[in-house]
């Protein structure tokens, strides 16, 4: 993900010997002026001839710059691209393929990396600066930025040409300009590299909390389902009492989430009580109306209505605990948090961990937005229809 935040600048060191027309007409296709040649052919003598240069310099370069190696050359692609954008005979693209070369070069830090195009009449000379955490890092690019250049005109012997500014920069100031704006590019690296390890951080955080904070209902879920099989389990359907209303707790009395609570007697003792209810049995509840009540053993609600009974019904023995089908609602939540972690550690530290992250934050966040719309759905059809 880092990768995209990175600025890249590319210099063509010319030959100096290149006949002027050559030379003018690389700098037009460079320059976006002209279409590249449809075909360049070189003889056997010329090719031999540039292999060894190139071979000559590679070998002076690395020697110079000893962290310079070999880049791998996909020579299909290569091959693809000769044939079909530049209109070269395979043969001819082949040849070319061979009597290049090219060098890389990746700083230990990561803070920059430097690709080195050995063709017929140039050099390319690829400068990305990568990933800048500390300002001496700046320095440090710049320095090898220039230690690089100044080893490539010195053993090729040719001068280097800005495709961004399409000129020569044979003069002390104009390389000091172009130095000049790598520091100045290291430096809008190094902010874009905070701002996105500051949102990276962010996002670690904010994924571990989604993922306790589905592990909590998860949990909760579990422990509700525990809690309201152990109130049912011990019923007997068969064994009833009957509950004598006499009046009503006025439910808006309760507060926004009201009990609806009924006063009567149970089996026609003396002892006036109340019984919180569903909703559905405390509207149809009249005074005189015998209500049929299950006994649950439990001290936490001794008696119930069909109702709830119902609603907590079907019980599950586990083993070591007795549940509800609310646990079953937890289980998905809990694979889901599996597979998101398992994800996440089977790649490796670095982008690929924080690509994961990326995906689960976002994940949770469509999730979020389709239970909102659900809710106010639900909300307007409550209110409005």
């Amino acid at each position: 993900m880092l990768v995209n935040h990175a600025i890249g600048k590319t210099l063509v060191l010319f030959d100096p010997h290149l006949p002027a027309a050559r030379a003018g007409q690389i700098v037009g296709v460079l320059n976006g002026e002209e279409a590249p040649p449809a075909r360049e052919e070189v003889d056997a003598e010329k090719h031999q001839e540039i292999w060894t240069r190139n071979q000559g310099f590679a070998e002076k370069l690395q020697k110079k710059i000893p962290d310079l190696v070999m880049a791998e050359r996909d020579r299909d692609a290569y091959l693809q691209y000769a044939t079909e954008k530049r209109g070269l005979p395979l043969q001819e693209a082949e040849h070319r393929f061979a009597r290049e070369s090219a060098l890389q070069l990746l700083a230990a830090d990561g803070s920059y990396s430097v690709i080195i195009l050995l063709e017929d009449d140039i050099l390319r000379l690829h400068y990305v600066i990568r990933e800048i955490r500390q300002p001496q890092q700046i320095d440090a690019v710049v320095a090898a930025f220039r230690d690089i250049l100044e080893s490539a005109c010195k053993i090729t012997g040719f001068k280097p040409y800005d495709i961004g500014m399409k000129r020569f920069l044979d003069k002390p100031d104009d390389l000091e300009e172009f130095f000049s704006q790598s520091a100045q590019a290291a430096g809008e690296v190094m902010q874009l590299c905070k701002r996105y390890y500051a949102r990276m951080r962010f996002l670690r955080s904010l994924f571990h909390f989604l993922n306790v904070t589905v592990l909590f209902v998860a949990a909760l879920l579990v422990a509700l389902s525990v809690y309201f099989a152990e109130v049912v389990k011990d019923v007997i359907p068969a064994e009833t009492v009957s509950f004598h209303v006499s009046g009503k707790q006025p439910a808006e009395d309760s507060g926004i989430f009201p009990d609806y609570q009924l006063f009567g007697t149970v089996d026609d003792t003396a002892e006036e009580t109340s019984l919180t209810v569903p909703k559905s049995v405390y509207d149809a509840a009249e005074p005189e109306q015998v209500i049929r009540l299950y006994e649950t053993g439990k001290p936490q609600k001794p008696l119930m209505t069909k109702e709830e009974y119902d609603r907590h019904m079907p019980v599950y023995d586990w083993g070591f605990a007795t549940v509800n089908l609310l646990a079953f609602f937890a289980l998905p939540l809990i694979l889901i948090v599996g597979v998101m972690y398992a994800r996440w550690l089977r790649r490796p530290a670095g982008d690929q961990r924080d690509n994961e992250v990326v995906r689960a934050v976002q994940g949770y966040v469509w999730v979020s937005l389709a239970v909102l719309l659900g809710a106010g759905y639900g909300i307007v059809r409550m209110f409005l229809l």
